[in-house]
């Protein structure tokens, strides 16, 4: 609330009533300068509520956005694991709030990358039409331009911490392998030989 009349303030005080839950009964009868005061706390919790709203629900998106990029990937397999581009660069995951890093792990190795990285690349990269994303034990791999464009990235730095605490985690699983010959038993009972 900006008004500074307490008139004013009293008048938007009662309109917000329902809003508010009851919190405001009281308010509308204090003096003038003592409701202005009241006011102005009422509405930094107001705005300090909303503010922790909102930054549950970009947390909770930038989850939902870690579980697309995971079930969307290849399996890890032969030392690599395809990334889908349009989930990697997202803009829940890429602007997470508290977030600083993106760790990418696979049986064999992690791959850490600052998400401001990815954040400040992702208006250059996500219209590319031709865009692939790769993961391997050097890095994360942005490719374009059949491979003629490319940026690699990797936090070389341990992480401290403080900032061990500020990583949105992803974990790939290993592709599952079957034994050799085991396709043969698919073949036959698609033939309806042997059930």
């Amino acid at each position: 609330m900006r008004l500074q009349e307490p008139e004013q303030v009293r008048d938007t005080l009662a309109r917000l009533s329902p809003v508010l839950a009851g919190d405001v009964g009281p308010l509308l009868d204090l003096p003038d300068e003592e409701l202005l005061a009241q006011a102005r706390c009422l509405t930094k919790k107001l705005r300090a509520r909303r503010r922790a709203q909102n930054q549950a629900d970009a947390r909770r998106r930038a989850e939902a956005q870690v579980e697309r990029l995971r079930s969307t990937a290849s399996p890890y397999h032969g030392g690599l694991t395809v990334l889908g581009p349009a989930e990697l660069l997202h803009s829940d995951l890429v602007r997470a709030p508290g977030m600083k890093f993106l760790e990418l792990k696979t049986p064999d190795f992690q791959v850490v990358v600052r998400l401001e990285v990815l954040r400040r690349a992702r208006p250059l990269l996500v219209p590319k039409p031709d865009l692939t994303a790769y993961l391997d034990a050097e890095g994360l791999h942005l490719r374009w331009n059949l491979g003629r464009g490319g940026l690699d990235l990797r936090y070389e730095r341990g992480l401290t911490t403080h900032e061990r605490g500020r990583v949105l985690e992803v974990t790939f699983a290993r592709a599952r392998s079957r034994p050799a010959g085991a396709w043969l038993g698919d073949v036959l009972a698609d033939f309806g030989l042997v059930s």
